[in-house]
């Protein structure tokens, strides 16, 4: 299925002409962005397992088999990545990932550790209608995917396999959000959301709040939204460690995307 994101109307007819093979479905997305684009995809897709990939990067030929023959051994994992090559405009290799191989919850670790890479995962069609069906758009270009990989990992595993079978583009006209202030605040929600809708009784859900602010923030943190969550033991140690933390995550988060905090 190759998604259409904002093509323009000639073009798009172009590109419809230009593909010629059966097997081979061009898609206009009815939504705005990666994420609704990906959604339509999971929307129309009849097979049993979906892979992204982006139309910048680059799915080595093993890619397909290997992923799907891990999904068919394993039952009990519903979404599987691989480590990537990192290549410039010019498809040269720049750099190879570590990521670890297993991905956990993220209220965890620390903010970005033990992601899986977007264009690398192969996921159970039937695990992601389990879990809404796909990204939400109140993350769109910002954690959409760490906020779906949380939701998966509510019913399943999610493994990283150690092979390289991705070629993961990095050049100056990335789609990559640029407001740092505002993926800091969200990498903080989509984390304390995870919390609630696991442990609480369903009044602090995502669907629960309008539009999302900083303030969401502060409401999830507060000790009347803590009193609906229904947990014990190690869990509840790791989730209120995560709850009192004095802006660990928005600071993380602006560390990694190159800012320093103010």
């Amino acid at each position: 299925l190759l998604i259409a994101d904002r093509i323009q109307p000639e073009v798009l007819e172009k590109l419809k002409i230009t593909v010629t093979d059966s097997r081979v479905h061009v898609i206009d997305s009815p939504g705005v962005g990666a994420g609704d684009a990906r959604n339509e995809g999971f929307r129309v897709a009849r097979g049993k397992y979906i892979a992204i990939l982006d139309s910048d990067d680059v799915a080595y030929s093993e890619r397909l088999k290997a992923q799907a023959d891990y999904l068919d051994r394993h039952e009990d994992v519903v979404a599987v990545g691989s480590q990537l090559e990192k290549i410039n405009a010019l498809g040269e290799v720049i750099g190879v990932s570590n990521y670890p191989k297993r991905v956990k919850r993220s209220f965890f670790h620390k903010p970005f550790d033990g992601m899986i890479a977007n264009p690398s995962s192969m996921i159970r069609k039937n695990s992601l209608e389990k879990v809404g069906g796909g990204y939400r758009r109140q993350f769109s270009k910002t954690v959409e995917d760490l906020d779906l990989w949380n939701r998966l990992l509510r019913v399943g595993k999610i493994v990283i396999l150690p092979e390289v079978l991705i070629g993961y583009r990095s050049h100056e006209l990335q789609n990559t959000a640029t407001n740092a202030d505002e993926i800091s605040w969200h990498l903080e929600i989509v984390q304390l959301i995870d919390i609630y809708e696991s442990y609480g009784n369903g009044e602090y859900s995502l669907e629960s709040f309008g539009e999302l602010s900083p303030s969401t923030v502060v409401t999830l943190k507060s000790k009347k939204a803590r009193s609906t969550l229904g947990i014990r033991g190690k869990a509840r140690f790791a989730v209120f460690h995560q709850l009192n933390k004095a802006d660990e995550v928005r600071k993380i988060s602006k560390d990694r995307l190159g800012q320093s905090e103010p």
